[in-house]
């Protein structure tokens, strides 16, 4: 169907440039990301409906692509990486028409008490993630003023925010608490020398919810200062 030439193209790019996701006759879907093209068989799925062939270098991609491995995996443990990376992409980056970025400026707007109208449309949210890096971080893509005084200059970091994910049903407590011991010791780093929040997430999931655009649970985010991660 393909030709010898696409098809070569996508047997090298199998996993990395290009995925595969099937659907079947029960609604469910299926993702291959492997040179054998194996797929996981839902329960109740009696024939293939479709064969799609997907391109991952788009941010929405890489989240279907993580959501589906997650789902097809039977040791979940497994996967805990890929768990929480793409918690970090749900809540920071958003996916489809799921968008927490409203939450989190509104619990941070509350910290300081700059009013949320003066934060909105001049803050990016930027998914860092890996390699001992913080999960992400609010910097100021315009100078913010409040009563006329400058509090944060464009390109400031803002805060820095952690996250723990979870798919298994972790409680939030524990989660937050992961988070908060990664802000305490990223704050001591010297590129976040000067960084006076940080920003603590717990986020329970459900795949499945996630694929269908389903909001779910809201994740819980609290916001806390330098002095009460470090000195507290």
């Amino acid at each position: 169907m393909l030709g010898y030439d696409a098809l070569k193209e996508l047997e090298e790019g199998i996993g990395s440039k290009y995925e595969i996701l099937v659907g079947f006759d029960n609604g469910e879907k299926a993702y291959c990301g492997g040179k054998e093209l194996r797929v996981h068989v839902p329960e109740g799925a009696s024939r293939i409906e479709w064969i799609k062939i997907i391109c991952i270098e788009g941010k929405q991609e890489e989240v279907t692509r993580l959501l589906h491995e997650i789902i097809e995996a039977e040791d979940k443990d497994k996967v805990s990486v890929k768990i929480g990376e793409a918690g970090e992409r749900i809540v920071i980056e958003g996916y489809g028409k799921i968008n927490y970025q409203e939450d989190i400026l509104k619990a941070f707007s509350e910290k300081p008490g700059i009013p949320l109208d003066v934060l909105e449309g001049r803050v990016k949210f930027i998914r860092r993630g890996g390699g001992g890096e913080v999960d992400g971080v609010l910097s100021a893509s315009e100078d913010i003023i409040v009563d006329g005084e400058v509090v944060f200059k464009k390109d400031d970091v803002i805060a820095i925010i952690e996250m723990e994910s979870t798919v298994t049903g972790r409680s939030f407590e524990e989660l937050l608490g992961g988070a908060i011991k990664d802000l305490k010791n990223h704050l001591q780093l010297p590129d976040y020398k000067n960084v006076k929040y940080g920003i603590a997430i717990g986020f329970s999931y459900d795949p499945k919810e996630v694929l269908g655009e389903e909001p779910g649970v809201p994740p819980l985010i609290r916001v806390y200062t330098r002095e009460e991660l470090i000195e507290g």
